[in-house]
């Protein structure tokens, strides 16, 4: 049997146009995320990108400024400027370097790294005054805890250079002149062991000697204030040659330890000056026959020798921030 059913075409014509609606509109919705999204990530990336090429130069200002400084070029003391030493780089972003004095008065020194809108400020983490305590934050080559801070893991400070007597008579703080003081190790009985042997840590060496005045290297790093520090002690041989690696006498060539080379810095433009070509004295006695003898290290090349303890060899203490 054939059905015959009426179709009224006036309501399919309205539907189709309903349901073509509903798809141009759902096609112009997505059209409009895609590209609001679109243009949402193109401007957080630029955004990003900016920032984080502000950011690059900013931490080539730190590392200018490092440079700078192992050159003795500035004197920020008498001369704290806001805005000074601008560089501009290749890739369009430029930094410049921010001094201001803090509350004491002594000199804060940032790098601000620019790009288009963006700009980043990173401090550069020089500390110019000697008698306040080092911490974590501060960098090498800073002055703070009674000296220069040469090392930090573990955080270690040199006194200043030319000291010849306990009550810190001829220290220099600039780190211009020259060592000539001279201690010998022991003045009594070479022969005796002390069990000084811890090669990291010349406290727990300096702990077995300061208490005979026979030790006469120990006793003075022992006795000596300065700058308003008193726990000084003669350091160790890893110590020792630590401080060698960023002393005005190493170089490139070394023949001593290891690492071969210098450390953040080296003898044209030291972190710490003031050394003479010639051995110092460490804390470290030799374990080894024969058993006169105790440990130097060399700033002539960086060699690691023992010798006798009864020798007069120059001295330079060091401390640890607490």
């Amino acid at each position: 049997m054939r059905l015959n059913i009426p179709l009224n075409k006036r309501n399919l014509s309205a539907s189709a146009l309903l349901v073509s609606l509903f798809i141009l509109t759902g096609l112009f919705i997505i059209a409009f995320g895609v590209g609001y999204l679109s243009f949402f990530n193109t401007k957080t990336s630029d955004v990003y990108q900016q920032s984080a090429k502000a950011r690059a130069a900013a931490l080539a200002g730190v590392e200018k400024f490092k440079w700078e400084k192992r050159q003795n070029n500035f004197d920020l003391a008498t001369g704290c400027e806001p805005h000074f030493m601008e560089v501009h780089q290749a890739d369009g972003s430029y930094f410049y370097l921010k001094c201001t004095p803090d509350i004491n008065g002594w000199p804060t020194v940032q790098a601000v790294g620019v790009y288009k809108s963006s700009n980043v400020t990173l401090g550069t983490g020089y500390a110019y005054d000697i008698t306040w305590e080092c911490n974590a934050n501060f960098a090498i080559g800073s002055l703070c805890g009674g000296g220069v801070l040469f090392a930090v893991n573990p955080m270690l400070v040199a006194a200043p250079s030319g000291c010849t007597d306990p009550d810190g008579a001829g220290c220099d703080n600039s780190y211009q002149a020259v060592d000539t003081l001279v201690k010998v190790w022991d003045n009594t009985d070479p022969g005796v062991q002390t069990d000084a042997l811890d090669e990291e840590d010349g406290r727990n060496n300096a702990a077995l000697l300061v208490g005979e005045s026979r030790y006469e290297a120990a006793v003075y790093c022992d006795s000596l204030f300065v700058n308003n520090y008193g726990d000084w002690y003669l350091p160790a041989k890893n110590e020792l040659f630590n401080l060698y690696l960023k002393s005005n006498y190493c170089d490139d060539f070394t023949v001593g330890g290891e690492p071969v080379g210098c450390s953040q810095g080296d003898n044209a433009h030291p972190v710490v000056g003031g050394f003479n070509p010639d051995t110092y004295q460490t804390s470290n006695e030799s374990n080894d026959y024969p058993l006169d003898q105790n440990w130097w290290v060399s700033f002539y090349d960086g060699s690691l020798v023992t010798n006798g303890k009864m020798k007069d060899v120059y001295v330079r203490c060091v401390r640890r921030p607490s």
